[in-house]
């Protein structure tokens, strides 16, 4: 028992002198400069802006990777801002907007956000060498809100006109078969 009590004892104080000791001092990490994070590379009121990397071994793989990703994730905030406004539009206007239609429009929106993802710009690139020889592309890419506004609003219009005429052909069917019916 004594043996144990003498063996607890020097493990404590060798804990307590190992825990009071000074706190070890935190190794410093090495800073890392962010690629494109200025304010024109941030989305504003005019552009949608993106920035993204790619890594390979090959520099044409890493700027289309880095391309490829900046690409995708413009389209799912696109899409995303795009239901939004969707969304607060018909609960603002009392549901004038009916399920079917606000539907339409999302599928609409999604068609347009992958069609004007053909005509972004680069506004900002830049490679670098790794140490193991591989390359990282930075790539910031931007599309004018109004041209993504344009078209959403031509798509709806278009929609809209072709259903016109759809309704118009039914009618005019339905009236002839009616006037024949008179004779």
């Amino acid at each position: 028992m004594k043996k144990l009590f003498l063996i607890v004892t020097v493990a404590a104080a060798a804990f307590a002198a190992v825990s009071c000791g000074n706190p070890a001092k935190l190794s410093k990490g090495k800073k890392v400069e962010l690629v494109f994070n200025d304010d024109k590379y941030r989305t504003d009121d005019q552009f949608f802006r993106e920035s993204q990397s790619g890594v390979s071994k090959d520099l044409a793989n890493a700027k289309k990777i880095a391309i490829q990703n900046a690409r995708q994730e413009m389209a799912t905030n696109l899409t995303a801002t795009v239901q939004r406004v969707i969304e607060n539009y018909s609960s603002t206007y009392g549901g004038a907007m009916g399920v079917t239609d606000a539907n339409q429009i999302k599928d609409l929106a999604y068609t347009i956000v992958n069609t004007q993802l053909s005509g972004v710009k680069i506004i900002g690139e830049e490679a670098v060498q790794m140490e193991d020889g591989s390359y990282r592309y930075h790539v910031c890419l931007e599309m004018a809100k109004d041209d993504v506004m344009k078209a959403l609003e031509e798509k709806i219009l278009d929609e809209n006109k072709a259903d016109f005429e759809q309704e118009k052909a039914a009618f005019r069917e339905l009236f002839k078969e009616k006037i024949s019916e008179i004779k």
